[in-house]
């Protein structure tokens, strides 16, 4: 879903407010985190040309619901008719800047916001050219509406809202004086065509994955490079709401770490460890990102330009006990071999010894394991909006009954140890 809309920001506002984690923001994110095939996209703001919060320079005018770990805040740079690198790409002087008070990386996501030929509303005939990040930010809710299209006609399913968050950041152009993130692009400049090209080569060079990590565990999966192009990799996941500070307990800048799960990825081979992206000097705003540990967010991105030929391990991992015991995460892998088995050939033979019957059924739906080496955990059933209407944990036997009371169609998520299938639904 879209908004164009956020806090009025003026010079009676109270400092404390800018990039502040506020009840609105935590209040999003659990909407996020409890339909996790929704995903809200957010205009960063235009604050940054009104001259608000001078002591951070231009930085830090994110307000209120912008500030959100689980949802897409988008800024606005002006038209890219040839990308040819970061010196092509002209920002706008109204965009809002990041970080949030705790130094997460916002926003998320650069789009065109300058000079949008628009519909306007005087009367059926109205349209005019507009400025904003309330321009920029319909520019990637209706790409992520084409890429669900896109992955629904190669797999009959759709995305979660982590997984399109991945792609969209494995697949943005880079932007900013320095390789990586920063607080004024985030992640780069969204690039429809490339997300589009690793949901068509998913299995061939590129990889997406949806896992469930469970607390005191880890994930690995081996992959091979053969070294001719370099190496994406973005893990996402849909965190637990936040904890907002009350306002009267600090002075300035709440540092406090909304993060609640914190998952680590890291890629070895050849004698060697790749880290994400992070900032660990939280002196500056305009410090390049560096690769290290990075215990802020819930994206987190490997890039290797420069990758030798071979085997390599994606190791995911977590720090202290997870809330709810559990935590589902999204995995989008660019730059693999084409002669890869890849993760989701694996889900194709288990999606195979699982039976769902009959479907399209009346309502009456039949659960059936046909081999025993293969144990769910977990059935969850969700409605088209992304609201889970089933759940069944644990799942006792190898054949199970469910429900589903009205028609339409539904979407089932079956969990093992640390994957999850998804199947779709009709009822007649």
């Amino acid at each position: 879903s879209n908004h164009s809309y956020g806090q009025v920001a003026s010079s009676s506002l109270d400092l404390k407010l800018y990039g502040y984690y506020s009840k609105s923001a935590s209040e999003w994110d659990e909407i996020a985190y409890n339909a996790p095939y929704y995903l809200i996209c957010q205009s960063a703001g235009n604050n940054r040309d009104k001259g608000l919060n001078n002591r951070d320079k231009g930085y830090d005018i994110l307000l209120s619901k912008a500030t959100a770990k689980n949802i897409l805040v988008v800024g606005a740079v002006k038209d890219v008719t040839n990308y040819s690198g970061s010196q092509s790409v002209s920002q706008t002087l109204f965009s809002s800047y990041g970080p949030t008070d705790d130094f997460r990386i916002k926003p998320d996501l650069m789009a065109n916001g300058y000079q949008v030929y628009s519909a306007n509303n005087g009367d059926t005939n109205d349209y005019e050219s507009k400025n904003g990040t309330s321009m920029a930010t319909p520019v990637v809710t209706g790409t992520i509406a084409l890429l669900q299209q896109l992955f629904y006609q190669r797999n009959r399913t759709y995305m979660k809202s982590s997984t399109v968050k991945a792609l969209l950041i494995n697949s943005a152009d880079e932007l900013g004086a320095n390789p990586g993130p920063d607080f004024v692009n985030g992640w780069g400049l969204l690039n429809a065509e490339k997300a589009a090209t690793q949901i068509s080569e998913n299995e061939k060079t590129s990889l997406i994955f949806e896992g469930i990590l469970q607390d005191g565990d880890s994930f690995t999966k081996t992959i091979e490079v053969d070294g001719e192009s370099h190496l994406n990799i973005t893990l996402a996941w849909t965190d637990v709401p936040g904890t907002p500070i009350a306002k009267d307990l600090f002075t300035e800048d709440q540092d406090d770490i909304m993060l609640v799960n914190d998952l680590d990825i890291r890629v070895t081979g050849n004698g060697n460890t790749y880290r994400p992206w992070t900032f660990e000097n939280t002196s500056s705003f305009t410090n390049a990102a560096i690769k290290g540990d990075n215990f802020r967010d819930n994206v987190e991105k490997i890039q290797i330009s420069d990758i030798e030929p071979g085997i390599y391990t994606i190791s995911i991992t977590h720090k202290n006990k997870l809330e709810e015991d559990e935590q589902e995460f999204s995995m989008v892998v660019e730059g693999i071999s084409p002669k890869l088995l890849s993760v989701n050939e694996d889900i194709k033979k288990i999606n195979e010894r699982i039976n769902i019957f009959p479907n399209p059924s009346n309502g009456l739906i039949n659960v059936k394991t046909i081999d025993q080496d293969i144990i769910l955990d977990r059935l969850e059933v969700f409605d088209i909006k992304g609201s889970m209407i089933i759940e069944m944990n644990p799942f006792k036997n190898d054949k199970t009954t469910i429900v589903v009371p009205y028609k339409g169609v539904y979407f089932m998520k079956l969990f093992t140890k640390n994957k999850i299938f998804h199947r779709k639904l009709i009822i007649h």
